[in-house]
């Protein structure tokens, strides 16, 4: 059964026709024209416990999940929710319209929209990521109703929130508007700053969750959460990988100390993208408001927990994951500098890696991710005397192995590393293997390299979850010859001499 519903307005100027086709019995279709339909201004969905709302950008098989959305103008008719390759999953009857913030702090309270329409999440959803009306502000995940998949997928949620605009504030300044530290996840979660990026951070990790969806054995292996789950990732006890998708940069303490239980284990990660594990953050209010330390002290009366980055208070990055975005960086030469998207790729160190297996890279090749914004590196020692980097094992607190897959050059207060690397902490624990560049997750799919990087990631967890050891068996740094500090004062000056790769 097919059917069509028209709907003419005007919206912000404009005579707009809306065709709104709608398949209740042909779930299959793919329908390019849904994801242009304008009615929708701003949305958010939450779930209903014991007559509160909660977060509700997760969600579990049997919830009934309400959406808060305010339209560009009234309507009521169907709305469609789509996988995030845009396959209508199912139509839903919905009765929008132009709502009022009934808040006083709507960054920190939500908007207090009414619920414009409930969703059951049945029997046609499976664990992933889904849009309301091919919005991305209208996003949410479906978790696994068994846990049983060998491969988890985070969603940077608490980074989301963190630089989400909606409501006039943000960890950051929105438009000059000061930061706040509780940040509502009762809002949209894809308005980002003017001064960031060109794109949400949600936009961002679109190309790898498509290439997820799309790529052959990989669908019905990978389960779906946020960083709200990361609290209890020990229950996730079937999963062998944990994939971390983007600029995953928000974390409380009690999530960073499970990913160490879960690494402990034996288990492994994959994370694309850098700038991890830096700010400390937590919850309240059933879970539906993130305490941002950053912005802590804006209002510092509010709590008692100290305003610092995680590094800062023992709980570095660089010891759970072999990186820090302070020796990382930007994608730039220099402060005021912008580097040219794709002119500063990565360069292969190591091309007998298993991870580079197939993909015929030789030394010094370029890996192109487009442009990194920002990155994470290993605190350095300096470069052996064939050019190679050489990782200061005693800043990691003890490390059993680490390789460097490839890396390039950034800027944070002074010069940079970013890297692809393998680290494993102990002999018995898992390993993580990084893309430390945010680029991983959203250029690298489309870039000059596209090809390799499939490979390489294909590479990545097969062998983590064959059990395979992640390393080459040839690469050994020697004694450093070029002694650098971190950050690394004027190398870019005379790079070329050493360092291997780039005097190509």
């Amino acid at each position: 059964m097919q059917f069509v519903v028209n709907h003419v307005f005007y919206a912000v100027g404009l005579f707009i026709v809306i065709t709104l086709t709608s398949c209740k019995d042909e779930t299959e279709t793919n329908d390019s024209s849904l994801s242009s339909i304008p009615f929708i201004s701003d949305g958010y969905p939450s779930v209903t416990i014991d007559g509160e709302f909660r977060y509700g950008y997760s969600v579990s098989m049997g919830d009934t999940v309400n959406f808060h959305i305010n339209a560009v103008e009234p309507y009521a008719g169907d709305i469609s929710v789509t996988d995030i390759q845009g396959k209508v999953i199912t139509v839903v009857n919905g009765v929008i319209y132009p709502q009022q913030t009934t808040t006083e702090r709507p960054w920190e309270q939500g908007f207090g929209y009414d619920v414009s329409f409930k969703l059951n999440i049945d029997d046609k959803f499976r664990t992933g990521v889904y849009l309301i009306n091919g919005q991305e502000e209208l996003f949410f995940v479906v978790k696994s109703s068994t846990n049983e998949e060998p491969i988890i997928a985070v969603i940077p949620t608490n980074t989301m929130n963190a630089y989400s605009c909606h409501g006039g504030h943000s960890a950051y300044s929105c438009s000059g508007a000061d930061p706040k530290p509780r940040l509502s996840f009762l809002r949209p979660l894809t308005q980002m700053p003017q001064y960031v990026w060109e794109v949400s951070n949600f936009n961002m990790i679109i190309p790898t969750l498509t290439w997820l969806h799309q790529t052959s054995g990989y669908k019905d292996n990978i389960q779906y959460i946020t960083d709200h789950e990361m609290l209890n990732i020990d229950k996730y006890k079937d999963a062998q990988v944990l994939m971390i998708l983007g600029h995953n940069e928000y974390w409380s303490i009690a999530a960073q100390q499970a990913f160490e239980r879960y690494i402990a284990q034996g288990k492994d990660s994959i994370i694309l993208g850098g700038n991890i594990m830096w700010w400390n953050s937590r919850y309240e209010e059933n879970q539906t408001v993130q305490v941002s330390h950053k912005s802590m002290s804006v209002d510092e009366n509010y709590y008692d927990q100290p305003t610092y980055r995680l590094h800062q208070i023992g709980f570095s990055a660089e010891e759970r994951i072999g990186a820090l975005f302070e020796y990382g960086g930007y994608d730039k030469n220099e402060w005021s500098g912008i580097v040219e998207k794709g002119a500063n790729p990565m360069k292969v160190l190591v091309p007998e890696s298993p991870i580079l297996f197939g993909t015929e890279f030789n030394l010094c090749d370029p890996i192109d991710m487009g442009a990194h914004h920002e990155m994470d590196g290993p605190p350095l020692l300096g470069f052996d005397r064939n050019g190679f980097p050489v990782v200061n094992r005693e800043k990691l607190n003890g490390v059993h192995q680490y390789e460097i897959l490839a890396y390039t050059w950034g800027y944070r207060l002074g010069h940079t590393i970013g890297t692809v690397h393998a680290f494993k902490k102990y002999e018995n624990s898992g390993s993580v293997l990084q893309y430390a560049s945010n680029g991983s997750v959203k250029f690298a799919l489309n870039a000059s390299t596209k090809t390799q990087f499939e490979i390489m990631l294909k590479n990545s967890i097969q062998v983590l979850l064959d059990g395979d050891y992640p390393f080459s068996q040839n690469f050994l740094a020697n004694d450093v010859v070029h002694k650098l500090e971190t950050p690394y004062g004027g190398e870019l000056e005379y790079k070329d001499k050493i360092a291997v790769c780039f005097g190509k």
